[in-house]
């Protein structure tokens, strides 16, 4: 776990070396723009809980991914798996998942294209659910409205 002063470092907002908020910044030590911001993917699903291995895979896996997609520090990723609830999807309660990812910075339009197929594939390979039976939501949020360690992430 990050010390609360590495955490509150990383996140504090450097000028980027032109001027342009989407050029990146000098110092290589120094987070880019889209890699400041605290990402949360949960899953929850009306499948029974596998075993603690193939949780603790999807896991590592869904952490990983996360970071890749949206270009964060994994160290900051959150994943949030819940199984055994009640659900249905249209009309039966056949497999089925319902999906959230949540970042500031790195939710868009076209990138969730990109975002949503890769985690199907990723439900898909872990846990055998067809693309057709899961919703995801992507959630662009406000500095402002995440916190952590007692803080926000207001500039």
């Amino acid at each position: 776990m990050p010390s609360s002063r590495a955490f509150s470092a990383a996140f504090q907002q450097p000028q980027p070396a032109s001027g342009n908020k989407f050029s990146l910044f000098l110092s290589p030590a120094t987070p880019t723009t889209n890699q400041r911001n605290m990402p949360c993917f949960k899953v929850v699903t009306n499948l029974e809980k596998p075993s603690a291995e193939a949780v603790s895979t999807l896991l590592t896996q869904a952490s990983a991914l996360v970071a890749k997609l949206l270009s964060k520090p994994e160290q900051y990723v959150q994943v949030v798996l819940q199984f055994d609830v009640s659900m249905s999807f249209g009309g039966t309660t056949a497999p089925t998942a319902n999906c959230e990812l949540a970042s500031i910075g790195g939710i868009d339009g076209d990138a969730n294209v990109t975002h949503s197929k890769a985690i199907a594939d990723l439900l898909k390979e872990h846990l055998g659910l067809e693309s057709d039976r899961v919703y995801t939501n992507f959630v662009s949020l406000e500095r402002e409205n995440y916190g952590w360690s007692g803080k926000t992430f207001r500039k």
